[in-house]
């Protein structure tokens, strides 16, 4: 149980009410879509060009049927900008995102992907049964259908650790 004097520090308010819960699981759409961008130097690879998807799967050696999906998302955070069937890189994606550029902020972007990992596996002790902080070796990852966007699920495949 919390102390009433450590619930204000908690990384979330109370959830009370399944619509809360709904909308905090759910609030890790927008990051994955942004870290899966990062993770496929998306934002790179379009540069100052224009792309239609078919192009651009091709460069990154993807599926178009995720990286369609992919970047539909991100043009909706306004990260890309859709023309007809092209996408090319919005402000923010062309400098900051884009390694490339002199204003390239990959220092924050990989601690930004760090911490995102570290609170991914930060169930993992739990679910594996064990101690270890490492990630289980014996987890299952089943593709969420975008690239770079996978879910480790621990109840599918997995072999009871030596150590349980």
């Amino acid at each position: 149980m919390v102390s009433p004097a450590d619930r204000g520090h908690g990384v979330t308010p109370r959830i009370s009410t399944f619509e809360a819960f709904r909308d905090a699981v759910s609030g890790y759409r927008l990051p994955r879509v942004l870290l899966a961008g990062l993770e496929l130097d998306l934002f790179t690879a379009v540069g100052a060009r224009t792309w239609t998807i078919p192009e651009l799967a091709r460069a990154l050696k993807v599926s178009e049927r995720g990286l369609a999906i992919l970047c539909r998302n991100l043009a909706m955070a306004g990260l890309l900008h859709k023309k007809g069937e092209t996408y090319r890189n919005g402000r923010l994606a062309a400098t900051a995102l884009n390694a490339n550029h002199r204003a390239y902020r990959g220092g924050y972007l990989d601690l930004i992907k760090s911490h995102w990992m570290d609170w991914f596996r930060c169930w993992n002790p739990c679910a594996a049964g064990c101690r270890s902080t490492m990630m289980s070796r014996t987890a299952t990852t089943i593709d969420a259908g975008l690239p770079g966007l996978c879910i480790t699920a621990p109840w599918r495949g997995r072999r009871r650790s030596p150590r349980s």
